[in-house]
């Protein structure tokens, strides 16, 4: 009985909570990302989570892994869908060629800055894991249009080449994180023995398993469909992506990700399955918000203290991350500038699909630190964001 009560509750509150957010009221600036963002919500699920009300304690949360399942293979689907080939052909080309750097580069610069001062500091090599510090590299990252889009939205087309980089970098840049943490995670566990058998079968029944689920929708598609049956056909699919992934043990936002990337290049219906896909996005978010805020555990005073190291060792991988990004995309010949990454400092969504993907895929005591780290980081991205994000599109003005 708990048990369903708590799973109608978050329903609810995702369906129907998204309509007091998102909204651009005239609040004042310090509030502005937090209300905009929905982070209210992470609080909201930690006051149902075991600390205070115990709505979603550790057992619902246990019995609600195919909803976990089925949010991740939702928004690995809208991820994948990012990525049509001819759209991506409406940015210039050294602009996806920087994006993809300023993704892989980050990812890079964040992981070797935790290790190296894991292995500084005496007995936290032992505490810090391998995965946590790839997980923390990969969702560092990750980069949301939030402070771009709420600033520029205020000056319409002024800024001109700069926010239409910058939209470019936060759509295509966590590609490479999002893959590095799909195949680390989907193949982390292979023995050193065999890694390369290991992993070589492993994407051979990754492909296969996709290829098998896209034929099936082909098949389902071979005659015109009404737009209640492509609901259905999408509910199913993400079901099957999100089970069949777990089964196997690999990520459900990977496999649903990298099914998504063929439905969109392949589907004559992606139009519409992308609409019904972003209809329900606000809602996908909000939950996702719930169960993390429910898993929050602040374990340590020293979890604000490292979540505060995390941002700053964060942001100065994304300031030079963007600068080597901006030369890529030809600094002088468009005019970017070179600190074009301090516009990239909020994480959004797809990096806390990734921490919660990576909770139920390695829970243990390293799990609830990432979660914490992140959380609060996320929480100062989103005003450290918006006050660099106007900063940088003010200058540019100028």
């Amino acid at each position: 009985m708990k048990l369903a009560f708590a799973f109608l509750l978050i329903l609810f509150l995702a369906f129907s909570g998204y309509h007091l957010t998102f909204r651009r009221f005239r609040l004042p600036f310090l509030a502005r990302p937090f209300y905009v963002t929905g982070s209210e919500f992470l609080f909201l699920g930690l006051l149902l989570g075991p600390l205070f009300l115990n709505v979603l304690d550790r057992e619902a949360q246990k019995d609600l892994f195919f909803l976990h399942a089925f949010l991740l293979g939702w928004i690995g689907l809208i991820f994948g869908f990012q990525f049509e080939m001819g759209k991506l052909r409406r940015f210039p080309r050294g602009f996806v060629l920087a994006a993809i750097t300023e993704g892989a580069v980050s990812f890079v610069l964040i992981y070797a800055a935790i290790q190296l001062t894991a292995l500084s500091l005496p007995g936290a090599g032992h505490v810090v894991r391998v995965v946590d510090a790839l997980v923390l590299g990969a969702v560092g990252a990750c980069t949301a249009q939030t402070g771009v889009a709420l600033v520029a939205s205020e000056h319409g087309p002024k800024f001109g080449k700069l926010v239409l980089f910058l939209r470019c970098v936060s759509s295509i840049g966590p590609l490479i994180p999002l893959v590095g943490f799909g195949l680390f995670f989907s193949f982390g566990n292979v023995s050193a023995n065999s890694w390369l058998s290991g992993i070589g079968n492993g994407l051979i029944i990754l492909l296969a398993s996709c290829l098998g689920v896209l034929l099936l929708i082909f098949l389902f598609l071979r005659e015109p469909r009404q737009e209640s049956e492509l609901i259905l056909l999408l509910l199913s699919t993400v079901t099957m992506g999100g089970g069949l992934s777990s089964v196997l043990g690999m990520s459900p936002l990977f496999f649903t990700f990298l099914l998504g990337i063929l439905l969109v290049n392949m589907c004559r219906e992606k139009e519409r399955f992308y609409q019904i896909l972003i209809s329900v996005e606000k809602p996908a978010y909000v939950l996702l918000l719930v169960l993390l805020g429910a898993n929050w555990r602040l374990i340590s005073v020293w979890v604000p203290m490292l979540a505060v190291v995390y941002c700053v060792y964060r942001g100065m991988a994304k300031v030079g991350a963007g600068v080597v990004a901006s030369r890529i995309a030809g600094i002088e010949r468009e005019r970017l500038p070179g600190l074009s990454g301090l516009g990239l400092l909020h994480q959004g969504g797809l990096s806390l699909a990734m921490v919660l993907d990576f909770q139920q895929g390695f829970p243990g005591g390293g799990a609830f630190w990432v979660v914490s780290m992140v959380l609060i980081g996320v929480l100062l991205n989103d005003v450290m964001g918006l006050f660099f994000a106007e900063r940088l599109l003010r200058n540019a003005l100028s």
